[in-house]
């Protein structure tokens, strides 16, 4: 008659469920990681496209259809955590003159103002620095936001809101945006020229939580048949992991109307701009700002220590998130996610 060890077979019945528990378990621990990916890494995306695509695309028609950005709910969605205590070094550059002679800007600026009020002093810095980035969204609708030329070592980064490379959560890298095109000193139609893409940028804590106190984007632009933008334009400084809320500030953008009364002459052709002080509103982490620019305003610089004799200032934000009923607006503390995402694109 056959002997049939039935206890060992119970031992090794045990000792595979045993692994296959473990297995389970190792899986759902690293799903439970990457579901909490630490919201200060930066998430990439590259371009895939070549200029020739993008200058076919973006066609007049399309140039002049493009919707300004409306990602504002009235309260809901307006998720923030703390930003982390800062683990690197603070970090602070100068901005750039362009190669070319430039004029001083006007020095007659309001100070303290609510109302945002037109920017008509072009061809020179700081406007040379701000301009239109237009982008075709993961819905296939063509938009437009502020951004502006950032100090970088590639000499060809833009800054601007995460919610105009990439949806609000969720999206991973499913939501990014495409067809990036940067028109520099954008002023009813005209520029200094058009600069494509070939990487974007944005924290985790945007792409895949819609924190709005990582709403923060960076895009490394192509050379075009002028060269660098930066080597054209100059650039902003910047000045990351500050520790600071509270800064004199020139808010600019490309706003298509204004909250909360609405003002006909905004059509997000011209380029506005606000000064004031920054604060920090109670435990949100991010900078509070009085600033009526609206819808297309985001993304646009929020500078410090802007010298109009030299035309740039150094960038503590970007115009992110405004509610409806009032003129404030509340945008990002620039610390560690600002960071990693600025050293994924100056390079490139």
């Amino acid at each position: 008659m056959a002997h049939h060890n039935f206890g060992t077979a119970r031992k090794r019945f045990f000792v595979i469920l045993g692994v296959l528990s473990l297995a389970m378990s190792t899986v759902n621990a690293t799903a439970a990681t990457a579901s909490r990916a630490d919201p200060d890494q930066a998430a990439v995306k590259q371009a895939g496209q070549t200029a020739a695509q993008l200058s076919a695309y973006w066609t007049p028609a399309r140039i002049r259809g493009a919707k300004e950005t409306r990602p504002t709910t009235r309260g809901a969605g307006n998720r923030t955590t703390s930003v982390p205590k800062t683990s690197l070094p603070p970090l602070s550059s100068a901005g750039t003159r362009p190669a070319r002679a430039a004029s001083p800007g006007p020095r007659d600026v309001r100070a303290a103002i609510v109302k945002a009020q037109r920017w008509n002093s072009h061809g020179v810095m700081p406007a040379t620095t701000i301009g239109k980035l237009f982008y075709t969204n993961d819905q296939g609708a063509d938009r437009y936001c502020s951004a502006s030329v950032i100090n970088a070592n590639n000499r060809n980064t833009i800054w601007t809101a995460g919610h105009c490379v990439h949806r609000e959560g969720g999206g991973g890298a499913q939501g990014w945006f495409t067809n990036f095109l940067f028109r520099p000193d954008y002023d009813a139609g005209s520029s200094l020229g058009a600069w494509g893409w070939r990487t974007a940028s944005s924290p985790r804590g945007w792409t895949e939580n819609g924190d709005w106190a990582y709403d923060i984007g960076a895009i490394a632009l192509a050379p075009n048949s002028q060269g660098n933008v930066q080597d054209i334009t100059g650039s902003q400084g910047y000045h990351f992991n500050s520790g600071r809320h509270d800064y004199q500030v020139h808010a600019f953008g490309y706003p298509e109307d204004a909250a909360p009364e609405d003002r006909p002459e905004m059509d997000g052709q011209r380029l506005w701009y606000c000064t004031g002080a920054t604060w920090k509103p109670g435990s949100d982490s991010r900078m509070g700002f009085h600033c009526d620019m609206f819808h297309g305003a985001s993304g646009g610089p929020v500078l410090y220590d802007l010298q109009f004799p030299r035309g740039w200032g150094y960038i503590i934000s970007a115009n992110s998130w405004h509610f409806f009923d009032n003129d404030e607006w509340r945008d990002p503390y620039l610390g560690d996610a600002a960071v990693n995402v600025y050293n994924t694109v100056k390079d490139r």
